[in-house]
């Protein structure tokens, strides 16, 4: 008797399972927008820096093409798609590094109360990592939405676990 229900309860899930899903109109469908806090605009791994650790905040056209034209780098994003009225943007770089290995990462921006929270993941190699034997120098630039942010606005720079690695003021 046991056996025979279960195969019954295996049968009805064998077929139920093979129906189709309820087909929904397309222009019933609601999809909502998720606003995303920051958009990747540009990343490699040669950005001509050879300084430490770096941040840097760009909030006009003049000030962008100046930092741009001290790395070798050719940004692929046109830099007309930037509206500096209501965008800005960051450039994380990593420094000059001896191998392989290194990156960075802009993980998150989160608005704060009278600034941003932004989450970089600064990456290493482990010591026994096989990596190129070529210089390096990891950046990572990201277009972000002013909102409402205006005036002096704090901008904290920390690593995933919360460790800050640079606190700026801005004026955007």
């Amino acid at each position: 008797m046991k056996v025979s229900i279960i195969l019954i309860l295996i049968a009805g899930a064998l077929i139920f399972s093979g129906c189709p899903p309820k087909q929904v109109p397309e222009e019933q469908v609601e999809v909502k927008k998720i606003p995303k806090e920051f958009e990747v605009m540009d990343e490699g791994a040669q950005s001509g820096y050879r300084g430490d650790l770096a941040f840097k905040i760009i909030t006009d056209q003049t000030d962008f093409a100046r930092t741009v034209g001290t790395m070798s780098v050719t940004v692929s994003r046109d830099l007309s798609s930037v509206d500096f009225n209501t965008q800005f943007v960051i450039l994380a770089l990593r420094g000059r590094k001896p191998t392989g290995g290194y990156s960075i990462e802009i993980q998150d921006v989160k608005r704060e109360q009278n600034g941003l929270w932004i989450t970089v993941k600064v990456g290493s190699p482990s010591k026994d990592a096989m990596v190129s034997q070529a210089f390096t120098s990891f950046y990572q630039m990201v277009v972000v939405e002013k909102g409402d942010l205006t005036g002096d606005s704090i901008i904290v720079f920390a690593t995933p676990d919360g460790k800050v690695l640079l606190t700026e003021e801005v004026v955007l």
